[in-house]
């Protein structure tokens, strides 16, 4: 099913979209327009909340912020139609690549240099045992922490999903043991084929991001707050 969204301009801002869900190939839609303006509703999940009733197939989403204009990494893993396995989708957006412009006249893409990095990996029963029993761990399964913010500059991680029927969602922020020590996020970087290395977690300011104090200058600068149903 495809996304379409109307972007209302007002003030100089454009107005976020809802995350559909996935396509009719199974995963959601990599183009770099429909993705941008729907990031914050994938980010939360709700997607996977609309879904998550009893019955519904058990599914995982992964986000890591590793500072929104350098990099972001997205996992999807959702059931395969092969029964007992389920299928991993990685996607990487980071700067964009102006060398990657795909000109054939036949099949212009002027989004390439925009296009995330992806790659795919069917796993098995067992693995998503290891990576679930990772989460528990983690403290993923541990009550949402409210109120916990989620600048664009940082590092951090959320994580929403829909087991037996229960919709959850958590998010961790760097500095902290879930991400310095966490395990699941080391199982999911093994399952990434993109070739895209992991920007790892360091200290950031607005003038070593922007190059400058004046926020009029910012790009992509926003802050997520973790609610009692999601982000905002």
């Amino acid at each position: 099913m495809r996304q379409w969204c109307t972007l209302l301009i007002l003030g100089g801002l454009l107005s976020a979209c809802t995350y559909q869900g996935a396509t009719v190939e199974g995963f959601g839609t990599d183009h770099p327009i429909t993705r941008k303006f729907s990031w914050f509703s994938y980010v939360g999940g709700e997607d996977i909340r609309t879904a998550c009733v009893t019955g519904a197939p058990d599914r995982y989403r992964f986000v890591y912020n590793a500072v929104y204009n350098e990099q972001v990494r997205s996992y999807d893993l959702v059931a395969s139609p092969e029964p007992g396995r389920f299928d991993l989708k990685a996607a990487v957006s980071g700067e964009a690549n102006l060398s990657s412009f795909v000109t054939d006249l036949a099949k212009p893409d002027l989004f390439a240099p925009w296009r995330p990095k992806v790659s795919s990996v069917r796993l098995r029963e067992k693995d998503v045992t290891a990576l679930t029993a990772a989460l528990v761990q983690d403290g993923y399964f541990e009550p949402t922490k409210i109120g916990l913010e989620l600048p664009s500059i940082n590092f951090y991680w959320v994580v929403s999903s829909c087991r037996g029927g229960r919709f959850h969602l958590n998010a961790f922020l760097w500095p902290s043991s879930e991400i310095e020590k966490g395990l699941f996020s080391k199982i999911l970087f093994s399952w990434d084929f993109t070739g895209v290395p992991v920007n790892p977690p360091r200290e950031t300011t607005t003038f070593q991001i922007f190059g400058t104090n004046d926020e009029e200058d910012f790009h992509n600068y926003f802050t997520l707050k973790v609610g009692p149903t999601g982000v905002r």
